[in-house]
C-alpha cells in the first residue's frame, strides 16, 4: 500500500517539481530524521575558555549549503583552554564521545571517542613559537566483542560488520616570524599517526609527515608563500 501511495505521489508532484533519487520520502513516525540541532554552553573563569556542546543531526538530514556537515550523529564534546604564564603559555584539552544509528535502523550502533590535548608557547621574546599535542581517536560497535572465531562464516561476518579502530597522533608545530629586507614568517610542522584496526581485516596504517612553509609579505597587496613537505 505504502508503495502505491508513493507512486500516486510521484505522479502528482512531478507536476510541480523534478521528482529524482534524490528525494527521500518522509516518515511520520521518525521526523528526527531530518532534524538538525545543537546548544552549547561557554564559561570563561580564572583563565579559562570551558565550552560544553550537545548536537543531534538525523540521518536523512541534508545540508545544501554546507554538503561536508556529517549526518547521522549525536553526541557531546567538552573543551577547555586554560591560559598560564602571562598568557604565553597555553594548555588546551577536549574530549568527545559520539554515536551514530540515530533513528536505529541500523543492526550495530558505533561509538567515536575523540581526545585531544596540546600544549602551546608563545613568548613575547623574538623566539620561535611552539605547539606540541597528541590525538587519540576510537570507533567500536561492540561486534568485535562478542562474535566468535570458530568457524569461516563467522569470520566473513566479521570482517563484513565489526569495526574496532584505535589511532594515535603526535605532531610538534613551530613558527617564526622575522624581518629579512621583507616580512617573513617561516613555519615547521612534524606528525606521526598509528591506526591499530583490530577487526579480522586488521588494516593497520602508520604514517609520519615533515612540512615547512614560507611566507613573505612583499606588501599589502602581494604575499607569497612557498611550501615542501614529505
Amino acid at each position: 500500500k505504502k508503495r502505491n501511495d508513493l507512486k500516486k505521489i510521484r505522479d502528482l508532484v512531478s507536476q510541480f517539481i523534478t521528482v529524482n533519487q534524490h528525494l527521500i520520502p518522509l516518515s511520520e513516525n521518525n521526523l528526527t530524521s531530518i532534524m538538525s540541532y545543537e546548544g552549547a554552553l561557554v564559561l570563561h573563569y580564572f583563565n579559562n575558555y570551558l565550552k560544553s556542546t550537545y548536537l543531534f543531526r538525523g540521518n536523512a538530514y541534508r545540508s545544501f549549503g554546507q554538503s561536508y556537515v556529517r549526518n547521522d550523529v549525536r553526541g557531546i564534546s567538552v573543551f577547555d583552554r586554560i591560559r598560564l604564564y602571562e598568557n604565553q603559555l597555553f594548555f588546551a584539552t577536549g574530549v568527545e564521545r559520539l554515536n551514530d544509528n540515530t533513528d536505529e535502523s541500523k543492526s550495530f550502533t558505533t561509538t567515536y571517542w575523540n581526545i585531544n590535548s596540546s600544549l602551546s608557547y608563545f613568548p613575547r621574546m623574538n623566539i620561535p613559537s611552539l605547539t606540541v599535542g597528541y590525538l587519540r581517536n576510537t570507533s567500536s560497535n561492540g561486534v568485535y566483542e562478542f562474535v566468535p572465531h570458530t568457524s569461516a562464516e563467522s569470520l566473513r561476518v566479521k570482517n563484513i560488520v565489526a569495526r574496532e579502530e584505535q589511532s594515535n597522533r603526535y605532531y610538534l608545530q613551530s613558527t617564526y616570524e622575522f624581518h629579512a629586507y621583507y616580512r617573513q614568517n617561516i613555519s615547521v610542522d612534524i606528525s606521526t599517526s598509528s591506526k591499530n584496526d583490530k577487526i579480522y581485516s586488521a588494516f593497520n596504517t602508520r604514517n609520519t609527515s615533515v612540512s615547512t612553509s614560507l611566507s613573505t609579505y612583499w606588501s599589502n597587496t602581494l604575499q607569497t608563500y612557498v611550501s615542501l613537505s614529505q
